[in-house]
This record gives C-alpha cells, sequence and structure tokens, in this order.
C-alpha cells in the first residue's frame, strides 16, 4: 500500500471559481505522487505499467463549502476515487470535532470500502434456510411545483452476501418529472444487442458475485416498496413486478417466489392500549387490518 498523501489548497487559488479550485487539488496530488495518474489510475515501475486502484480521498473542507459539488462530482465520475468529506466551522479544528460526528463518518468510510457496520442476530430462518434476496425500491420527486426540467429519481437497493443481510448495493435511473412510478424501462431495459441494461440485473448481477464462492441462487425475492398509495397497489403489480420477473427470466429458471411488501408512513391511524392505560404502545406492536389486501399496523422498533 502507498503511502498517504497531504494536500493543502494552495492560498492563491481560493478565488477561482469552485470547478477550477478542485482541478488544482487534484493537480497537486499529481504533482506529489507523479507515477500515479488518477484518470488511468496507472503506475509507472521501472519501465513497468502496472494498474493501482486509488482506494480513497478524504477531504476536509469548511462547512458549507462551496466546493463540496464539484468535488463529490470529480472524485466517482472523472476520477474514479471512493471520496468522503468532512466540515469544519472556520473557528473549530479537526481535533476538537463532536465524536459522534467523526463516528457517523466512519461508519460512512467503512461502508464505502466494502465494510460491514452492523450484522443482524436474530434473523428469521425463513429468509436463512431458502437463499433471499431482498429489493428495497422508492421513487424520489422534487418537493418544488414547476420544475419540470428535475426528473424524478428510481433508485433501488438489493442485498448481497446472503445470509447476513448487512450489505446492499444500490442501482438508479433517472425518470421523467412526471413518472411518480418506476417505468418498465428502468428495471428491464434489453438494448439493441439483447443485453438487458436495467436495475434489476444489475442488482442480481452483484448478488451472484458477492456469493460465488457458495454458487447461491435466491429461491425467494422480498421487494420492499416504499411511497405508493392504496390506489396505486395495481400499478405496482401489473408494472413493476412484471419488469422485475421479466428481468429475472433472463438470468433465473423457474423464478423465485416473490413477496411484496408496500411500506406506508402517511395514515390518520393510532394505537392505544387496552383499557385506557396511558403511554405509547411497545415498539413491535404488530395489528392487523381486514381489507383486499394482507394489511397490517406496526409500531417501530426502537
Amino acid at each position: 500500500m502507498a503511502m498517504p498523501v497531504h494536500i493543502n489548497e494552495e492560498e492563491h487559488s481560493k478565488s477561482l471559481s469552485p470547478e477550477e479550485r478542485v482541478e488544482n487539488m487534484f493537480q497537486q496530488i499529481k504533482k506529489e505522487k507523479p507515477n500515479f495518474d488518477l484518470g488511468t489510475l496507472k503506475m509507472k515501475y521501472e519501465g513497468l505499467q502496472l494498474r493501482l486502484r486509488v482506494e480513497f480521498v478524504l477531504c476536509i473542507m469548511e462547512k458549507n463549502s462551496d466546493i463540496y459539488g464539484p468535488w463529490m462530482k470529480k472524485c466517482p465520475t472523472e476520477a474514479g476515487v471512493i471520496s468522503q468529506c468532512i466540515s469544519v466551522d472556520s473557528e473549530t479544528s479537526p481535533t476538537t470535532m463532536d465524536n459522534q460526528y467523526l463516528t457517523d463518518n466512519i461508519l460512512e468510510i467503512n461502508i464505502k470500502l466494502g465494510g460491514i457496520n452492523f450484522w443482524l442476530s436474530n434473523v428469521p430462518c425463513i429468509i436463512t434456510k431458502i437463499p433471499t434476496l431482498i429489493l428495497g425500491m422508492s421513487i424520489g420527486v422534487s418537493p418544488r411545483p414547476g420544475h419540470s426540467n428535475i426528473p424524478s429519481i428510481a433508485s433501488v437497493v438489493g442485498s448481497s452476501y446472503w445470509p447476513c443481510f448487512s450489505t446492499y448495493g444500490a442501482s438508479v435511473r433517472t425518470q421523467s418529472s412526471t413518472d411518480k412510478m418506476f417505468t418498465y424501462d428502468s428495471l428491464y431495459s434489453p438494448s439493441a444487442e439483447g443485453e438487458d441494461e436495467g436495475i434489476i440485473r444489475e442488482l442480481l448481477r452483484e448478488f451472484f458475485d458477492s456469493n460465488r464462492q457458495e454458487f447461491v441462487i435466491p429461491g425467494q425475492i422480498l421487494i420492499f416498496r416504499n411511497g405508493v398509495s392504496e390506489s396505486q397497489f395495481s400499478q405496482v403489480l401489473e408494472i413493476e413486478l412484471e419488469a422485475i420477473k421479466k428481468a429475472i427470466r433472463q438470468l433465473l429458471a423457474p423464478l423465485p417466489k416473490f413477496t411484496v411488501i408496500v411500506a406506508q408512513r402517511s395514515h390518520r391511524s393510532k394505537l392505544f392500549k387496552v383499557g385506557g392505560v396511558p403511554g405509547n404502545v411497545p415498539p413491535g406492536t404488530v395489528v392487523d387490518v381486514h381489507s383486499k389486501f394482507q394489511s397490517f399496523y406496526m409500531c417501530p422498533i426502537m
């Protein structure tokens, strides 16, 4: 492992635009380590070119700094480097930062570098005996009305390294600002060559890669869908679920078992203890609801 590089922004660069400031800092890194090329990730050694991966770049900047956006764009999209930004007040030194803030950043760095921050100790046997893939799906829509040029964001996370359920990969696509549901093409998108370029294939491949040694194939898939109303349930089943099945058929036969769980937090129901006992119901309380769907209320676990 190469020695770390410490770079301080040059004073004369602070009058430049945020993009130019970021570019200057990357040029400083190249000057300090001339054997490294952040664009191609190569190292020259005795006439040979060895491919190296620059694992991580830590940037300590002032709070609300205007270089945050350009920096976070430069690292993953142009330099192909994992980055973490830590913000400090101009009157506070890094050595006096709050311990909780530092802990949160360390946890983020650990996840970005492929580590595991938690481990479920009591996993239901229904998902440990049968290889299970867990998907979490949500649509992000701009809260500002009248901004039709801002796309909606279709995002899905998928579990890996069965059966620990502690590591999740993510896949994101942009959609039209008017799309409040997942489009068919976001989940299943065959190219002109016939190769599927949709979200589901990407996450399924990651599941296979993480379980390559045991050659685990999911026998069931749990889908947690967030942000839909009861009037949209049919679209989830007829469009989104069908697109997921279509993508999985390209890699698996027969199809695994599917369970779709819609999580709704916006409701006006209130749960009370029996007999008028004061206080909230215990965390984890489940109340079944009679409807055409298998519905229930669940008090979040603390």
